[in-house]
């Protein structure tokens, strides 16, 4: 891995691709998410907004402002609308409109995270965790953690759930409450991504790494922790790609893509394409359906690469602004990003021949 460079800014950075087609417009508040369900795409806003954008718009023209209480802090997709988890404590759904789906007498929900057949939800506030079924009922709340709930995931079948804390992941069973794994290791474990196939539950951690475990290992008797360090900033986001086979992580001045194909990728170098100076990644998304990642810079910078090959261009030039929040269209054909002083960015993806 690259360390990051302090010299004189690029040019080279600033020759944007033919390939892509750039829009963006300023929404004048910080962007705190960007998702997108088949036909919609939600952008919440610290102006305690959100404003939606359809796909027959092109990405740039407002559809809907939806007032909120609260500040917006995390919001995922569904089949049809998103989750909204805000400062005020609420979990909101928006599809035509705002519904109120739970609420806490006090805390922010931090943390929201969505069964793949979506039969539950989770959210989290500081140490509390809960689990509502689709039609709304409380089936699993767990106040016991070792520290901060910092991330959430579902196994693919939607029964367990893996909460990332201080100290590491604890893996629970729903239906019965009970804790299946206890992943230990010290320090504190930020974002969680498991992975598809159910093996890998990995982490970024404080300390600037990605540390994990190989949960068919565990289960054999076999305990195996996995590590990968020498980044030089946090890692503020994790992703998986199409295959589900490489797990693609911000942090550097490149963009980093972990293969698990042959099993722990411990010890052995990532894929990497793309670098800026004086810029770190702080956003990664992988291409629903391609080998491809998207990646957005602290200085603005939006890179789109085939990590395989290497091969990458420049979707948008630096722009001194931070990229809060990047996702693709469920299509793949529109990658959509936001920055911290509120422009929101359509990019339309001519053509995969890079």
């Amino acid at each position: 891995m690259r360390p990051a460079l302090s010299l004189v800014e690029d040019s080279g950075a600033h020759v944007t691709s033919s390939l892509v087609q750039t829009r963006e417009m300023s929404l004048k508040a910080c962007i705190t998410f960007i998702e997108s369900d088949t036909a919609t795409t939600y952008v919440g806003l610290g102006n305690r907004s959100i404003q939606t954008f359809s796909e027959k718009a092109a990405g740039i023209t407002v559809d809907k402002v939806f007032p909120l209480a609260g500040l917006p802090l995390c919001g995922l997709s569904r089949d049809k609308g998103i989750l909204i988890g805000a400062d005020t404590g609420q979990v909101l759904g928006l599809t035509d409109q705002l519904v109120e789906l739970s609420a806490l007498n006090k805390g922010w929900i931090e943390q929201l995270a969505i069964a793949k057949n979506e039969l539950h939800y989770a959210y989290s506030s500081g140490k509390q965790v809960y689990v509502m079924d689709n039609s709304n009922h409380l089936v699993f709340n767990n106040e016991h953690q070792q520290g901060t709930v910092m991330g959430l995931a579902f196994n693919q079948a939607g029964d367990r759930l893996a909460t990332a804390h201080y100290s590491g992941v604890t893996v629970w069973d729903i239906a019965s409450n009970e804790e299946i794994y206890q992943l230990n290791w010290p320090g504190a474990h930020l974002s969680l991504a498991w992975s598809p196939d159910d093996r890998f539950i990995m982490t970024t951690t404080q300390d600037k790494e990605l540390h994990g475990w190989d949960l068919a290992a565990i289960s054999e008797g076999k305990p195996k922790s996995i590590r990968m360090c020498g980044y030089p900033a946090k890692i503020r986001k994790l992703s998986w790609t199409a295959d589900g086979k490489h797990l693609a992580a911000a942090g550097a001045d490149s963009v980093t893509v972990w293969s698990f194909a042959d099993g722990d990728p411990s010890g052995k170098p990532p894929y990497e394409f793309g670098y800026v100076f004086q810029g770190i990644v702080t956003q990664v998304a992988a291409h629903p359906k391609q080998a491809i990642v998207a990646a957005g810079y602290n200085n603005g910078a939006i890179l789109i690469g085939k990590y395989q090959s290497g091969n990458a261009m420049i979707a948008r030039a630096p722009c001194g602004h931070f990229i809060t929040s990047l996702n693709w269209s469920a299509d793949g054909n529109r990658l959509y990003a936001g920055t911290d002083s509120g422009q929101f960015i359509a990019i339309n993806l001519l053509s995969e021949d890079f």
